[in-house]
C-alpha cells in the first residue's frame, strides 16, 4: 500500500528536515513512515510504469535487489508530484546542496540502464523509482 502525503505540493520552499537527507523528508511527511528505517522499505511498482494513477505525494525512491540501498550517494528518495512525457516531477530535497537550500519541486527525466543491468544515475533517473510499500 502506497504511503501518500497529500499536501505534498505546499512543501515548496519548507526548509530542510532533519539532517537534510532526503529520506528525512519522507519519514516526517510520508504517513506510515515514520520512524521506519530504510531498511523495512520495499519496492512496489516502478513509478513511470503508474505515473498515470498514482496520487499525487506518493512515497517514492530508488531500490537495489528489493531493498533500499545504504550507500553514501547514488539513492535516492522523493514524494511523486506528477509524471510528464520526459519524466517525473518530484518534491524532495538534498543534504548540503547549495542549488537546493529548501524543499522543492524537481524533474528528473528518463535515463534507461547501462549495459550491465543497472540504473544510469539512480538519483536522476525517474526509471530507477518505485513506490514505497
Amino acid at each position: 500500500m502506497p504511503h501518500v502525503y497529500k499536501e505534498a505540493r505546499q512543501l515548496a520552499g519548507h526548509e530542510l528536515v532533519g539532517s537534510g537527507d532526503c529520506v528525512e523528508l519522507i519519514k516526517a511527511f510520508a504517513p506510515g513512515l515514520k520512524g521506519v528505517t530504510t531498511l523495512a522499505w520495499r519496492p512496489g511498482e516502478h513509478v513511470v510504469d503508474v505515473a498515470h494513477s498514482l496520487p499525487v505525494g506518493t512515497a517514492i525512491a530508488t531500490f537495489e535487489d528489493g531493498q533500499y540501498p545504504q550507500h553514501r550517494t547514488g539513492q535516492h528518495a522523493a514524494l511523486f508530484i506528477s509524471s510528464a512525457g520526459s519524466g517525473i516531477w518530484v518534491m524532495d530535497q538534498w543534504k548540503n546542496d547549495p542549488k537546493k537550500p529548501v524543499v522543492s519541486l524537481r524533474h528528473i527525466r528518463r535515463q534507461g540502464k547501462h549495459l550491465d543491468g543497472k540504473w544510469r544515475d539512480p538519483s536522476n533517473n525517474a526509471e530507477a523509482f518505485s513506490v514505497i510499500e
